[in-house]
């Protein structure tokens, strides 16, 4: 097995780095909006997590079992319980960025070229992951190992291995995924080829995502309104705690390691299974560099078996439409992003509409579901309906093979707009379906939330494919897949989550202050208010998108 040059490494990193942590790349402006966004909605979720964290952990260190309570035991379980989700979440991450960085990087086809043995590029592709994890590490640790810390006294020792293990944590997770990153990818490629089943496989894993979502919600819902949750710890749930953290293997070494039991034995057993998984990791890297720079060669190309199809005579609207379901049903990202979470969008609806209710109720003593339904309808329609964002963008070259057919252009982007909104329209009408059979919504009620939801939806997705033609981003990649996201999404998420925020604020107050004390109903406002807005955006974006269309569409000159 050749050794890694070092040299060669450090080139290497440097180069990975740059191309990381620039905000330009290939030539293009910064996404100011997505940077800004992104950082606001990270600044909003830890301050959110902090205070729910430190309220659950108050109450977690206070509990006791069969009437002795233990707080330092209690933070043991509590620690364990962290850091295996993290652990978890991390080789999750480490085995897609691996894939990535080797299958979909630019530069592995030019790299594979050189006089560079794969040991020395694999190390620098994991090097710079592993990067990228201390950083997310070090944001994770810091709140919670310092949490307890301020309930608790805690021993030098403790704050000294919580700095140690923002650089072990990553080291343990690269070197597992690094095992199952070839397994992963041939899982990938089975899904990428059979579209139906992968769309089934994302579905189920995505619903799941949004069950324990709603499952963590309503924790925190108790912690807020008061001391219920503390109730659900009883002896029997305390034993099944204690015996999945005594099995929580290897991440009992690392606590044992944070509160000094057992050192040495914890030691070695890490180092042990570090250096374990990276040797086995070396020996199929070969393998993982082989099967990119066939797929690289070829193109990633499919090759299967000759089928028949037989062609039905469509209509140009129809088979315009029709390309655009086969487009995404055919890139499993695409079908992730966009069909899974909009079948997705109802469950969300109604685990924060439920959630939401109960918390008006036991905090201001009011109702306001309709306003709350109308408020989270928009919300998440805003959320589930950004792939209009690259109505254009996601066609690449295919867009000049088109605009050469004698096609208007009104009729192009009308089909793009119509796929998006059959999406976006069925998963509103299962959002009011499901509120009204749950008895969270009256009839009536449930209808007008999906008519405000399609006019809103309407809204964004013509002026989101407008402006998306007025700036479109095609790929480089050769797959002609969209991975980066463009500063179009970026644009319609802070309008969106703007107009959705002002709005359900006003209705719910509207609501809050009509009823406060008197028997729920909903005020005339709240229909005028929501359904005016809605109505007014709905319009006006259909003139943005209309406004001058052919004549753009012919003079059409850009993407790259």
């Amino acid at each position: 097995m050749n050794k890694i040059d070092t040299k060669l490494l450090g080139v290497l990193l440097r180069k990975q780095l740059n191309e990381t942590f620039s905000f330009k790349k290939r030539g293009k402006k910064p996404d100011v909006f997505g940077i800004v966004l992104q950082a606001f909605l990270a600044v909003a979720i830890a301050a959110v997590f902090l205070v729910f964290f430190f309220s659950f952990a108050k109450m977690y260190l206070g509990l006791s079992v069969r009437g002795v309570t233990d707080p330092y035991q209690r933070q043991y379980e509590l620690m364990t319980v962290f850091y295996c989700v993290l652990l978890i979440a991390l080789i999750v991450s480490a085995v897609s960025n691996i894939n990535s960085a080797i299958f979909k990087s630019d530069d592995i086809k030019i790299l594979s070229a050189l006089p560079i043995n794969s040991q020395t590029l694999f190390a620098s592709k994991l090097a710079t992951i592993y990067i990228k994890q201390l950083v997310y590490t070090f944001f994770a640790v810091l709140a919670v190992n310092v949490t307890p810390a301020i309930i608790l006294q805690q021993s030098a020792w403790y704050f000294v291995f919580s700095a140690i293990s923002v650089f072990l944590i990553p080291l343990v997770s690269i070197a597992v995924a690094s095992l199952f990153a070839l397994p992963y990818h041939y899982v990938r490629a089975f899904v990428h080829t059979h579209f139906i089943a992968g769309f089934i496989i994302i579905t189920i894993v995505t619903v799941a995502a949004i069950l324990l979502y709603a499952a963590l919600l309503d924790a925190l819902r108790q912690i807020l309104v008061g001391n219920e949750l503390k109730f659900f710890f009883s002896n029997a749930v305390m034993d099944s705690i204690a015996a999945f953290v005594a099995a929580a293997y290897p991440v009992n070494f690392i606590i044992n390691l944070l509160f000094a039991r057992d050192i040495v034995l914890s030691a070695i057993v890490i180092a042990l299974l570090i250096a374990a998984a990276f040797i086995v990791a070396m020996f199929i890297i070969k393998k993982l560099f082989t099967r990119a720079l066939q797929n690289k060669i070829s193109a990633n190309a499919v090759f299967k078996q000759k089928t028949k199809k037989s062609f039905k005579k469509k209509s140009v609207f129809s088979a315009l439409v029709a390309k655009e379901f086969n487009n995404v049903l055919r890139t499993p990202s695409y079908a992730f992003s966009y069909f899974s979470v909009a079948v997705a969008m109802p469950l969300m609806v109604y685990f924060c509409m439920s959630i939401g209710l109960a918390m008006l109720k036991t905090l201001v003593f009011s109702d306001a579901s309709f306003e709350l339904a109308l408020f989270l309808t928009a919300i998440f329609g805003v959320l589930t309906n950004t792939f209009c964002s690259t109505n254009i963008s996601r066609d690449g070259e295919v867009f000049y093979s088109v605009k050469a057919m004698p096609v208007y252009g009104k009729k192009v982007l009308s089909a793009k707009v119509v796929f998006c909104f059959v999406v976006t329209a069925f998963s509103n009408l299962a959002s009011a379906i499901v509120l009204f059979a749950t008895s969270l919504l009256s009839l009536p009620q449930a209808f007008f939330v999906c008519l405000v939801g399609l006019l809103l939806g309407f809204a964004q997705i013509c002026f989101a494919t407008k402006k998306d033609f007025m700036r479109p981003c095609f790929s480089s990649e050769e797959d002609g897949v969209i991975r980066e996201s463009s500063n179009t999404l970026s644009v319609i998420l802070v309008i969106g989550l703007v107009v959705a925020s002002v709005m359900g604020a006003a209705l719910v107050y509207i609501s809050l202050v009509t009823n406060f004390g008197s028997a729920y109903k909903s005020p005339i406002w709240s229909y005028l208010i929501s359904g005016g807005l809605a109505l007014v955006l709905a319009l006006l974006s259909y003139l943005y998108l209309i406004y001058k269309l052919d004549k753009r569409y012919a003079d059409f000159n850009g993407g790259f």
